[in-house]
């Protein structure tokens, strides 16, 4: 359960209907086709997209950016879901970790590595640009801001507009993680909790 009414798709009004439209549509739909889809066994749409039906302005802007971040970026799909993952870790967003680490595997990313951000230990299986990457995302996360050495090296590593690109993801993921988190929208019951402590305060 979510502290949020469940919409599903005969319940919606004209506005609310046209972001299911849109949220259900496009790339976003093609990259969700193998994992199950983007309405859960109840008719509703899964992760924060059932919040953003009940605030259909803000919901549908926050649907375009994030179809946008993750779709649209200058990044390699690899590095984008990286900084997903990352993001998920530092808000412990249960949802989001689930989604997207299945997805970053996908993109190649070492499962090694992935598991070592979650457990906030030494990290195993990256490369420089990776270490550079988790570590200028954890340094936003944390202060809001990012030192002159590691921004250098991010923008040598991905461009000027890469780094715009990854400051955006995080700010955006972040978002997605307050909602699912504010809204205590889980991953699946049959997927165990990475972080027990934090459901457990929900």
């Amino acid at each position: 359960m979510t502290r949020l009414p469940v919409l599903r798709h005969d319940q919606l009004d004209n506005a609310q209907r046209e972001v299911w439209e849109q949220i259900t549509g496009g790339r976003r739909a093609a990259a969700h086709s193998g994992t199950g889809g983007l309405v859960d066994a109840e008719g509703g749409l899964i992760g924060p997209f059932n919040a953003w039906l009940t605030s259909p302005t803000i919901g549908g802007a926050a649907a375009r950016l994030g179809e946008a971040a993750r779709f649209g970026s200058v990044l390699d799909r690899g590095v984008v879901e990286l900084v997903i993952v990352v993001v998920a870790v530092h808000w412990r967003a249960e949802f989001e970790f689930w989604a997207h680490r299945r997805y970053a595997l996908e993109a190649g990313v070492p499962a090694e590595l992935i598991d070592s951000i979650a457990s906030g230990g030494v990290l195993v299986g990256d490369t420089d640009s990776d270490r550079l990457l988790v570590e200028s995302c954890q340094e936003i996360l944390a202060t809001g801001r990012l030192g002159s050495d590691r921004y250098a090296g991010l923008a040598a590593a991905f461009g000027e507009p890469g780094v715009v690109d990854i400051v955006t993801i995080v700010g955006y993921y972040s978002l997605v993680s307050f909602n699912l988190n504010v809204f205590e929208i889980l991953a699946p019951p049959d997927v165990g909790p990475v972080w027990p402590e934090a459901s457990s305060k929900q």
